[in-house]
């Protein structure tokens, strides 16, 4: 069950957006994020698929900007999907004492809403819109919306455009970045 769900909806065209979901970024990372703690930025998805690869390939893309203590799982070298899901769960528990993880995955919604970024104060569950039953994930989750949702798999596969998936990832990425040197967890960006 997803607990204090407040979501936030940030259309990707518009350049003002992305102010706004780095000020809503900043101050749920503010409020939630204890000094102490492990950030952890979890991307979830398939780089086989184009809709499903919106969380490697902004992984990929924070592998090579995040330095310091932030630690990225599920990039394109290295996705974190369904099959492996709980093996690297079961990794970043052992490795880590209570880590902050900001879960990042690709979603379906309305047709009104593709192109979408959300922004939860909760985690996320990865793979629901396929009737995948992985676990919630997340002390703050991001999604892309991708597709509408009223598509089968075998539409969905075909149904996504890479260069919306490429315009998602660069709004999250930068954004995330931005918010992270705004509240001082990275302190060396490469842009």
């Amino acid at each position: 069950m997803v607990e204090n769900n407040i979501v936030y909806h940030f259309n990707t065209k518009e350049k003002s957006e992305k102010k706004k979901f780095e000020y809503r970024l900043q101050k749920m990372l503010r409020k939630k994020l204890n000094c102490y703690q492990q950030v952890i930025i979890l991307c979830i998805g398939s780089d086989c698929i184009i809709g499903d690869c919106l969380g490697p390939l902004i992984g990929y893309k924070l592998a090579f900007s995040c330095y310091g203590d932030i630690i990225v799982y599920g990039t394109l070298e290295s996705p974190v999907h369904a099959m492996n899901f709980y093996k690297v769960m079961d990794t970043i528990d052992r490795k880590y004492c209570n880590p902050f993880i900001i879960a990042i995955d690709s979603s379906m919604g309305e047709h009104s809403d593709i192109g979408n970024v959300t922004l939860r104060e909760a985690g996320i569950l990865p793979g629901i819109a396929f009737g995948k039953t992985l676990s919630q994930v997340g002390n703050i989750g991001i999604t892309g919306i991708v597709v509408q949702s009223d598509i089968t798999f075998e539409e969905f596969t075909r149904a996504t455009r890479m260069r919306l998936v490429m315009q998602i990832a660069d709004f999250i990425t930068t954004g995330l970045l931005n918010s992270l040197d705004s509240v001082n967890l990275i302190s060396n960006l490469e842009r």
